[in-house]
């Protein structure tokens, strides 16, 4: 599967997710969402974004994504693996990144609510 499919298929799951987010969720999200400086990476680097506690770092080349987030739930509950297995995750996995067959056995949860807030935030602009 080609990086920019999978860019697809990311986007597309991440509506159906916002869709399935009560609007209060995302609005105080979309609201606690800033992105840091990146004094030190070339142009064209990752990107990182704050969203609450957390860190999403997402690198774009044309329609192509990689991203990755820094909450327990992008490790523990699906996220990681899916991103390994469909080649958009950014960097090295910091858990086994093994198949989630207790919490996601349906395989549903391909990104977390920060980096699905991320995403939303990257359409807009």
């Amino acid at each position: 599967m080609s990086r920019r499919l999978l860019a697809k298929r990311v986007a597309q799951a991440h509506m159906r997710r916002v869709a399935a987010t009560p609007g209060e969720v995302l609005a105080g999200l979309d609201r606690e969402i800033s992105r840091r400086s990146q004094t030190l990476r070339p142009q064209g680097g990752p990107q990182r974004w704050t969203v609450g506690d957390h860190t999403v770092r997402v690198e774009r080349d044309g329609e192509d994504i990689r991203l990755s987030c820094s909450c327990d739930f992008w490790v523990y509950q699906g996220p990681e693996y899916h991103a390994r297995q469909g080649g958009y995750l950014l960097g090295s996995p910091r858990g086994t990144a093994a198949a989630p067959r207790v919490r996601d056995p349906q395989g549903r949860h391909l990104v977390c609510k920060h980096a699905a807030a991320v995403l939303g935030r990257l359409e807009r602009s």
